[in-house]
């Protein structure tokens, strides 16, 4: 074996062994005892975003996102594989480590200005929940929660437009704070802006 083989082989070694550190860890379990219910799932990439604190669209929140997710989540396990890449060009071998699922946004999402007020009604639930994620305190999760109750209650839907006004509202505000949380100057969400909601009101009734 000349020198040059014996290099691949163990820089080869090497990746291998770095796969085998990202596999799942086996863990002990109790016989005999199950779970009451599943944990609820959500799309892998708002789980990502989530955790890492970032705005992500509210669709990822709704069923056909979970529905997707369920899917993903089977791929990521059938097809969740480390593979190592050789690129020889007869003057040197270059291995890589290559992960063949990764964590991506979906094609189908939907922005949440296209979202009807009924969608985003829906998606709320699973999207308060997954706060946690980003492990955001009590004050910031009341107030996300304070700011879908508002909208709820508002006047405003009593009106013969008044969902889609308050979809619109719902869509810039969100974006709105996510934006100002980035330059570290959130504001208090749950607060209602009159003046952004009669601009929601003259883009809807154009």
């Amino acid at each position: 074996m000349n020198r040059r083989e014996a290099e691949r082989r163990e820089r080869e070694a090497e990746l291998v062994k770095k796969a085998n550190k990202e596999r799942t860890p086996l863990c002990s379990f109790t016989r005999g005892v199950g779970v009451n219910s599943i944990p609820q799932q959500i799309h892998p990439y708002a789980e990502k975003m989530m955790t890492a604190r970032k705005y992500v669209p509210l669709w990822y929140f709704l069923p056909e996102a979970t529905a997707e997710a369920k899917e993903r989540s089977k791929d990521a396990i059938d097809t969740n594989r480390f593979q190592v890449a050789m690129d020889d060009d007869n003057t040197k071998s270059k291995l890589t480590l290559v992960g063949s699922h990764t964590v991506r946004a979906s094609p189908n999402a939907v922005p949440d200005s296209c979202l009807t007020w009924e969608q985003a009604m829906r998606a709320k639930s699973t999207f308060l929940s997954a706060l946690s994620l980003g492990e955001f305190t009590d004050d910031f999760v009341a107030m996300f929660a304070g700011f879908y109750t508002g909208m709820d209650m508002h006047p405003e839907m009593q009106e013969l437009y008044g969902g889609r006004v308050m979809a619109h509202y719902h869509a810039e505000m969100r974006r709105a704070w996510y934006g100002a949380f980035e330059h570290r100057k959130p504001f208090d969400l749950a607060v209602f802006s009159e003046r952004t909601l009669e601009e929601s009101r003259v883009e809807i009734r154009r």
